[in-house]
């Protein structure tokens, strides 16, 4: 978490002003609808789990228990932001979320949207989701196909992973995962039409297995 909270921000600065974007696999967690809060029009939120969607539910209509203080200081300390912005942080983010629906990686369509949203997300954000919703490699491609569906042409395509895992642990649980190696995850990109073009706005930071990479849909 700590990789992606340092890291996210400065993607987002990157691909800068966007009217749409989407969640996938948002956990019960509002990071990064926090980080796009200023950079975005509309922020969508989309999880497998019902659970999940609730707790996002309650942390929209403000009856959540759970503190997100020390996450978003650390999102408002990458952004050079000061720490009495959090409230107003919060609100923003808030005003900005459209929507919380169903997800699925391995169906087409992979989100449970209106037919109006489908394939018209300028920015597409999976963080931690692929690997642990996958067991063989040609699911993981078929994963990312499908997620890359709901991407606009020209697009973006941000996703935060680990490679070369089996098994990876978040707040004391441990979760099995598929065995990814950096080429594999480049070449399911390149086959879903997610390049890294050679400009500031594409990037990948790769550091002690985990990575982030933001990528682009080409126009067909």
């Amino acid at each position: 978490m700590q990789m992606v909270l340092t890291f996210l921000p400065n993607i987002v600065a990157r691909i800068g002003k966007v009217k749409r974007v989407l969640d996938f696999g948002a956990g019960p967690t509002i990071h990064v609808a926090a980080s796009f809060r200023q950079q975005a029009d509309e922020i969508y939120l989309a999880d497998y789990l019902p659970q999940n969607r609730q707790e996002l539910e309650r942390w929209y209509e403000g009856t959540s228990n759970f503190d997100w203080s020390q996450p978003l200081r650390m999102i408002l300390t990458q952004e050079g932001n000061s720490w009495n912005d959090l409230d107003e942080m919060i609100k923003i983010t808030r005003q900005k979320v459209c929507g919380i629906f169903h997800c699925d990686c391995l169906l087409s369509p992979s989100v449970a949207i209106s037919e109006e949203l489908q394939g018209t997300f300028d920015t597409l954000v999976t963080i931690f989701c692929v690997e642990y919703c996958c067991k063989t490699y040609d699911e993981y491609k078929k994963a990312i196909r499908n997620i890359a569906e709901q991407i606009r042409d020209g697009g973006f395509f941000v996703m935060g992973g680990i490679l070369e895992e089996t098994r990876c642990s978040f707040g004391g649980r441990v979760f099995s995962c598929l065995y990814i190696t950096k080429d594999e995850m480049l070449g399911a990109l390149e086959e879903a039409g997610l390049h890294m073009e050679s400009d500031s706005k594409c990037v990948m930071y790769d550091i002690d297995g985990m990575f982030m990479i933001c990528a682009r849909k080409r126009h067909r």
